[in-house]
């Protein structure tokens, strides 16, 4: 089921996949931290048998887990966890001398100002945040919103579209707007030429401004792979020649910005959506879009239609915009703790100082290039360097790659070819089992064995060869920069890890293809 068009849940506890609805106006009556958690998104969140979700990530924080997966959902850390249920006791001292819905907006904007003053936004006049439950939701949002003021049709442009998250597509064309896509990856999955893809995105937004029509221009930073598309000089051109018909939204779900980076996007018009469930490691369904101050004195007039502002409450708008005031004023607390979790790991990574983090970046893509290099089944899908020098920013720890994408070779009679999607999928999920038991040589990488590993799911990238091909990633999150620069052996033993899972994915893939145990597993 497309991601847009999962059913909406509301705040109660999972049995199983199961939601009970509470009456949260009591504090005896709101669940526990863990249920909360995986209540108010939707049907992603279900836990399954395991007591895991369809991300592959518990509630509850776990044991003996490498955290690489970043890049799609990641397991609550412990800290993460703490902090929750302090947002969740902070509700509870106020429940019974207020409503759950007045506690829930008064808490929301306390963590609006909370993520603001740690991103060094709290002094930017005018800017405006939404809070949402992902970033699909943002994109929605966003595009209902900007098309709110037109009489014709809006195009949203959005770059490579197998990079994006699954459910963006069918949410940028929801009423009467239409999508365009420019893939910034050619049939054989290399990356085509960026003043090809620069040309297509603008004869596509001169046409539709030429026709009358507004437009969305969504640039990805970072894609699933760590692209940005398109190119910054394209985009900031665009805006510079039709800034009364172009809206540029960053879509940084990634949140692999540096505040200064993020800060000139906002200083120069441009809505910029991100995510607690990536880079910081949050729990996934996490969701807020930065809305600059000129941006926002046209979107605060403008109303949503019922349909597009389901599953939204009036707490998490800015106060005076009409779309959020036609809103019901419901409590999502799980919204509210996913976010907690996520700003804990943001209030730990901003105190290091920012050379440091560059240089463990640089450090960890080196021992990824180099296990890569060893190992013929591990092949690394070509990226292009991050470049934001279009805004005249100094490049920063946001320059460095955190999310390394590779495919899976096997050779079988002398053949070497790269895994299927779907035996890609089956390593990936194996990577989330202990192979000690019943594996010959699977006991031979150490801690690495009986780990329990998350990496990004497989994304496909093209055609190689003629044959479809996804890749996997291996990805940094904050708090594994955190943890890296806590001193001692940590450093070591945050890149003896890395090393490790790439072992045991290599291990996986030679094999997958030969053997039918393993794939019937």
């Amino acid at each position: 089921m497309p991601g847009g068009s999962w059913p909406r849940l509301g705040v109660g506890a999972f049995v199983h996949g199961a939601l009970t609805r509470l009456d949260l106006d009591t504090a005896e009556a709101l669940p526990a931290t863990s249920d909360l958690l995986v209540s108010g998104g939707d049907a992603r969140l279900y836990l399954d048998g395991t007591g895991r979700n369809r991300y592959g990530c518990a509630p509850t924080p776990q044991d003996a887990v490498a955290a690489f997966g970043s890049s799609t959902a990641s397991t609550i850390s412990a800290a993460g966890y703490a902090a929750a249920e302090r947002r969740r006791d902070a509700v509870i001292a106020q429940l019974g001398s207020a409503s759950s819905n007045a506690v829930y907006a008064g808490e929301i904007e306390s963590l609006r100002r909370e993520l603001a003053s740690l991103l060094g936004l709290d002094d930017l006049a005018g800017l405006q945040t939404v809070l949402a439950g992902s970033g699909t939701d943002l994109h929605r949002l966003t595009a209902r919103l900007v098309g709110a003021g037109s009489t014709r049709p809006l195009l949203s442009i959005v770059g490579e579209p197998a990079e994006t998250g699954s459910g963006v597509p069918s949410a940028l064309t929801a009423g009467d707007g239409t999508v365009s896509h420019v893939c910034a990856r050619a049939p054989d999955g290399g990356l085509r030429d960026p003043g090809e893809v620069d040309a297509e995105v603008e004869a596509l937004a001169e046409a539709a401004v030429a026709e009358g029509r507004r437009v969305l221009l969504i640039v990805a930073d970072l894609s699933k792979t760590g692209l940005i598309i398109p190119s910054l000089d394209c985009a900031l051109a665009l805006r510079r020649r039709h800034r009364h018909q172009i809206d540029i939204l960053i879509d940084a779900c990634q949140f692999r910005l540096s505040p200064k980076t993020l800060r000139t996007y906002l200083q120069r018009g441009l809505l910029v959506a991100m995510t607690g469930s990536k880079f910081l490691a949050g729990p996934s369904f996490a969701g807020a879009l930065f809305v600059p101050a000129e941006a926002a004195e046209r979107l605060q007039e403008l109303a949503l239609p019922a349909e597009a502002a389901a599953g939204c409450s009036r707490g998490e708008w800015p106060a005076h915009w009409r779309a959020g005031a036609a809103m019901a004023g419901r409590a999502n607390f799980g919204l509210l703790l996913r976010w907690s979790a996520a700003i804990e790991h943001l209030r730990a990574f901003s105190t290091l100082p920012e050379y440091e983090v560059a240089a463990f970046l640089a450090r960890f893509r080196d021992v990824v290039a180099e296990a890569m290099w060893k190992s013929p089944a591990l092949q690394l899908v070509p990226a292009a360097p991050i470049d934001r020098s279009a805004l005249g920013v100094e490049a920063g720890w946001d320059c460095m790659p955190t999310i390394f994408p590779f495919a899976l070779r096997s050779r079988v009679g002398g053949r070497e070819r790269l895994l299927s999607p779907p035996e890609t999928s089956l390593v990936h999920r194996l990577l989330r089992t202990n192979l000690t038991a019943g594996w010959p040589g699977a006991d031979g990488f150490g801690a690495a064995s009986d780990l329990r590993i998350e990496l990004g799911q497989p994304v496909m990238f093209g055609r190689p060869g003629g044959d479809a091909a996804a890749a996997l990633r291996l990805c940094v999150s904050a708090p594994l920069v955190a943890e890296a620069l806590s001193g001692g052996a940590a450093l070591h033993g945050v890149l003896d890890r890395a090393r490790g899972v790439l072992a045991k994915a290599a291990w996986i893939a030679e094999q997958a293809a030969s053997s039918r145990e393993l794939l019937s597993a």
